[in-house]
């Protein structure tokens, strides 16, 4: 993932510098600013977008969600062989989520998001579980 460096609202790409221009020169005097007599630069530092891991999470997500509406879905009226198949079917898409959300690198609020994602895994499981001995 590159990350993006801006300032004064320009992005700054490292071949437009060379090793001996100083950052007050290369802020110049729009992105320079006098504070008490100490010349201040401020500088952002822009990660690209999905870096934080949003995307795989939601997709996570999306599987898990997925799995809760197919054991929502399964009647009581079902065959003990069509029941069973569709318990491995919402198994495999719970476990898949959880090595992938296992897998994945998430920053800041995406860490509760998984942490979240994990516990209602945890509680599907649990609940196919209790269906798969019944």
């Amino acid at each position: 993932a590159v990350q993006q460096l801006i300032c004064a609202g320009k992005a700054w790409r490292g071949i437009a510098f060379g090793d001996s221009v100083k950052l007050l020169d290369a802020a110049g005097p729009k992105g320079m600013k006098d504070v008490m007599g100490v010349k201040v630069i401020t500088l952002m530092l822009m990660a690209p977008a999905g870096a934080d891991g949003s995307e795989e999470v939601g997709r996570c997500e999306a599987m898990v969600d997925e799995a809760s509406k197919l054991l929502a879905g399964m009647g009581a009226d079902a065959k003990a062989e069509e029941l069973a198949k569709e318990l491995r079917v919402v198994d495999d898409l719970l476990a898949k989520a959880s090595c992938d959300l296992d897998n994945v690198k998430v920053v800041g609020a995406q860490k509760d998001r998984r942490r979240a994602l994990l516990q209602r895994i945890d509680q599907l499981e649990q609940d196919v579980a209790k269906r798969k001995s019944s």
